[in-house]
C-alpha cells in the first residue's frame, strides 16, 4: 500500500526570524504616533460655534495664555485686544453663552467668584471671533 505524501514548506533555519511582524508592529507604532501628532498639534478652540470660541477664551485665561485670546479676535479688534491688561489668577468659568442670532453672539465669563466679563461673538468668514471683551 502506497501513501501519499503531503508536501511540506521548507523550515525555517534556526535562530533566523521572520522580519515581517516586526515591519508590521512599527508600522503600527508609526501610524499611531502621527496621529498624536495630528491631534495634539492640530487641537485648538472649536471657531465653528459661539460656544467654541467662549470656551477657547476661557481655556487661554485660565492657562494665562493671552495671546491666544488675541488669536481668536476678530481682524478689527485684534489691536486693541492686544493692548489690554489681561487679569492674572483669577480663575475663570464660562457661565453663559447666548448663541444670539445669525453672525452675533454673546457670552458671560466669572472671573474668581465674583467678577463678571462680558465677551461679543461675531461671525467673519464662517467662523467665529471676539468682537468684545469687557
Amino acid at each position: 500500500m502506497l501513501h501519499a505524501v503531503t508536501p511540506q514548506p521548507p523550515a525555517r533555519p534556526p535562530g533566523r526570524r521572520w522580519p515581517l511582524p516586526w515591519l508590521l508592529g512599527g508600522g503600527a507604532i508609526l501610524l499611531a504616533g502621527v496621529v498624536v501628532l495630528v491631534v495634539v498639534l492640530g487641537s485648538g478652540p472649536d471657531t465653528s460655534t459661539p460656544q467654541g470660541v467662549a470656551e477657547g477664551v476661557v481655556d487661554a485665561l485660565n492657562d494665562e495664555e493671552y495671546t491666544d485670546i488675541v488669536d481668536l479676535a476678530c481682524a478689527d479688534y485684534r489691536d486693541e485686544l492686544a493692548d489690554m491688561v489681561a487679569p492674572s489668577g483669577q480663575g475663570a468659568s464660562l457661565t453663559d453663552v447666548d448663541p444670539g442670532s445669525g453672525d452675533e453672539a454673546g457670552a458671560t465669563i466669572t472671573l474668581g467668584d465674583t467678577a463678571r466679563m462680558e465677551l461679543g461673538l461675531r461671525k467673519e468668514e464662517g467662523e467665529w471671533c471676539v468682537s468684545f471683551l469687557g
